[in-house]
């Protein structure tokens, strides 16, 4: 029976001793995979700081002043156009009144305000009509011409002061 007991404890030890063995084998394979992995931090702390400095070196009150003309812009975009007032009845309006109301019309709707007719000593009674107009947009001169045929706007032709100069 001392055989017996002196061979359990020999296999037990062995045992133990194998166990052992691979425990370390395993905290040893464990061990790399964390060095393969951890080998990259030190770049990745470099590449922080890179990114840090860069950040630090922007000018963000010239991205904000940016982004609010942006924002103020589709907000712009996003409001509708404006409508023109109704034309009163033609039994209520002189001709003149309504080539006025026409043209003024027709250009507000192409964004020019402070309408003139340059052609004063047109022939207003006449069906077929072209009238030399100026107006501004955006504080800049235009001229052009728009075409009346009896009570409708048929085009407008405008140019641009910035086109007139070579």
């Amino acid at each position: 029976m001392e055989y017996v007991l002196l061979a359990l404890s020999l296999a037990v030890a062995v045992l133990v001793v194998w166990n052992r063995r691979q425990v370390e084998e395993r905290v040893q394979k464990v061990v790399k995979e964390v060095k393969k992995l951890s080998a990259g931090l030190p770049e990745l702390g470099e590449q922080i700081e890179q990114l840090d400095q860069r950040l630090a070196g922007m000018d963000l009150e010239s991205i904000r002043h940016e982004v609010a003309k942006l924002r103020v812009a589709i907000e712009a975009m996003q409001e509708p156009a404006p409508t023109p007032e109704p034309v009163a009845s033609e039994a209520e309006l002189s001709r003149e009144q309504e080539l006025r109301s026409l043209v003024e019309r027709a250009l507000a709707v192409r964004g020019l305000g402070e309408i003139k007719l340059l052609d004063e000593d047109l022939d207003l009674q006449a069906d077929e009509l072209v009238i030399r107009v100026e107006g501004a947009r955006d504080g800049l001169i235009v001229k052009g011409r728009v075409q009346i045929a009896g009570s409708i706007v048929r085009a407008v032709h405008l140019d641009d002061s910035l086109r007139q100069f070579p």
